[in-house]
């Protein structure tokens, strides 16, 4: 006769769940996130071959059009389509958060290493600049970069990229100092592996984590930075399209074009939804207490 286990047993070869947390919820943020992102990315892919109408090309009697099904996000006060426009737009904005979070992230981790491992008069030097640098208010750091070098998409990059170092420094220098007395650290001394390469092959592969979680965070900043230069003049200049830019040349038509401040605003808030929300998920599935 065939016998079956007692429930209590099965439940016992259950693998636990955290306490308060239902099925697959830390996968809604992650699905999330990709679902807001996604379509941003997908603009941004399309725009370098299509768009609905020439995003630079003006057409006065068109001027300041409302949405129409010819022009669904209406038109600005050169008659220029406003839907191509938010679509070029998406590239100025993804194009800020990736280049600054590439150039940011890679001078931080690799000075956060550094300091990490390497202790003493190295890591006291590197982290006091950090300090230095991360003192002053982020917004106020890059406007004083982006004056000495000169408007421009380019040097609002680096000025973003400049403020991003000090986070992603002292992240890993901070996961480094947790990680370097660890065993398998020990054992790859003992093997005989150079400083390096227990710096890069064995402790930066444990950093992968929190570091993924603080570039869509940073990405995230770095759009709303962009904007911002950009809504001063001193980010993105014309005629290339910028969702800050295009903030900055609505607000003086606030209330006779409204529509020319609300496409580029929700889509501002649209990414940066997407990106904190993606980093969340991110957070949750990396985070190996909530496995």
């Amino acid at each position: 006769m065939e016998t079956r286990p007692e429930a209590g047993t099965r439940d016992r070869f259950r693998p636990a769940r955290p306490a308060g947390q239902a099925p697959g919820i830390r996968s809604r943020s992650l699905a999330a996130g990709l679902l807001l992102v996604t379509p941003v990315v997908l603009a941004a892919v399309v725009s370098f071959g299509y768009t609905p109408h020439p995003p630079l090309a003006m057409s006065i009697p068109d001027r300041l059009q409302p949405p129409t099904l010819a022009h669904p996000f209406g038109t600005d006060h050169f008659g220029r389509d406003v839907f191509s426009r938010v679509m070029v737009g998406s590239v100025s904005a993804i194009g800020a958060g990736a280049f600054s979070v590439l150039l940011g992230g890679t001078a931080g981790v690799l000075l956060g290493a550094a300091a990490g491992y390497h202790r003493g008069w190295i890591e006291e030097g590197l982290m006091r600049l950090m300090d230095g640098v991360y003192a002053f208010p982020a917004v106020l750091f890059a406007l004083m970069v982006v004056a000495v070098l000169g408007p421009g998409f380019g040097n609002a990059v680096l000025a973003i990229a400049v403020v991003n170092v000090p986070v992603f420094a002292r992240l890993t220098r901070g996961s480094y100092l947790a990680l370097r007395e660890r065993e398998f650290v020990l054992a790859a001394r003992v093997l005989g592996a150079t400083d390096a390469r227990i710096a890069l092959r064995h402790l930066l592969p444990n950093t992968t984590g929190p570091l993924l979680v603080q570039a869509s965070a940073s990405f995230a900043t770095a759009i709303l930075a962009e904007a911002a230069l950009s809504y001063l003049g001193l980010g993105t200049q014309p005629p290339f399209p910028s969702w800050g830019r295009m903030l900055g040349e609505a607000q003086t038509l606030m209330f006779q074009a409204p529509w020319l401040a609300v496409f580029p605003g929700v889509a501002v808030a649209w990414t940066v939804l997407g990106l904190n929300l993606l980093g969340d998920g991110l957070r949750d599935l990396l985070d190996p207490r909530l496995k």
